[in-house]
């Protein structure tokens, strides 16, 4: 009891240091700096700003109730890491598009980009040369003349489908699951679409999708909000920054390193199907491109397979 206080004592105070320290900087700034208005937006409370508003369940429902209150751009605030919430298709576009210059860079997030390593992931790597170097690699292997060498194995998918459900048709949910991440896999990696590790390869990403799920929500991790807190030693009490980090970062490990060398081995005795990995890997230059050619496949398997996951669960409801 007395660890729980004291670790709130000095988390309570060093969240009171910095919030005086920022304080005194702005109380140093020239009187003359102008600051345009911001948007509008719930109340912001002291120190905390909007920490306990941001919602973490239904969150575009409770989004999309704030847009008829504060319009369509919406900012939050919570311990001093601003947040901008765009309501609708115009207002994205006038940001994200006409002043695309900008605006074009990723939200740095520490516990699933710095702590857990997505940070060299295509969604979330910063906009810099290793971004274009990604976007061009997806662009040349999935292209509207690549897309179309994948055909077949999408109808080999669909006819495994379609057996499995005339065995056990109550299972449609699960089956439909499995062969949408049996296609992607394939696609990206060449894992052949009946082969027994394509089953171990799925159950491992979708464990990871439930984990950046949890991450990418407002307010998950108090660490994205107060970066310092990755410091912390991992002995101190209550403080699982480290733990958390360490089982998502092992778990990506095992999403994004186990095909990508299955491809690799493939390719390197000529037996390699057609996927996208394969077609980077035979690229010229590929040994020097092999970073960025193993992460945007690990993007794009996982993009994709979420993508279709989610437009399931949609349709579904």
């Amino acid at each position: 009891m007395y660890s729980l206080l004291i670790g709130f004592a000095c988390l309570a105070s060093a969240s009171s240091v910095y919030y005086l320290i920022r304080k005194r900087f702005a109380q140093c700034e020239p009187k003359g700096t102008h600051q345009s208005p911001l948007p509008p937006g719930p109340e912001r409370k002291p120190l905390i700003g909007n920490l306990f508003d941001i919602p973490l369940v239904d969150t575009a429902k409770v989004f999309a109730e704030w847009r008829s209150l504060y319009g369509d751009i919406i900012y939050l605030e919570a311990l001093h890491q601003r947040m901008l919430v765009l309501g609708s298709f115009e207002a994205a576009n006038e940001l994200l598009a006409k002043k695309s210059t900008i605006y074009s860079d990723r939200p740095g997030l520490i516990m699933l980009g710095e702590l857990m390593g997505l940070d060299q992931s295509f969604p979330l790597l910063g906009y810099c040369a290793g971004w274009k170097d990604q976007r061009k690699l997806a662009h040349l292997a999935l292209n509207s003349d690549a897309i179309k060498g994948y055909t077949a194995l999408q109808e080999e998918a669909v006819v495994l489908f379609l057996d499995s459900l005339v065995d056990n048709p109550s299972d449609f949910a699960s089956q439909l699951r499995l062969a949408s991440g049996r296609i992607v896999l394939s696609m990206t990696y060449g894992v052949p679409i009946k082969s027994p590790e394509s089953i171990n390869f799925i159950a491992e990403l979708e464990i990871m999708m439930e984990i950046i799920g949890r991450g990418m929500m407002p307010g998950a991790y108090l660490v994205d909000m107060l970066p310092w807190l990755k410091r912390i030693p991992s002995w101190v009490p209550f403080n699982n920054i480290n733990s958390i980090a360490t089982e998502g970062r092992t778990r990506l490990l095992r999403v994004v390193g186990p095909p990508f060398e299955y491809v690799k081995q493939q390719v390197s005795t000529g037996s390699a199907n057609t996927s996208f990995t394969a077609t980077c890997l035979e690229l010229e230059g590929a040994t020097e491109m092999e970073h960025h050619i193993r992460w945007s496949a690990g993007s794009m398997y996982g993009g994709r397979l979420k993508y279709t996951l989610l437009r399931f669960d949609i349709d579904s409801h």
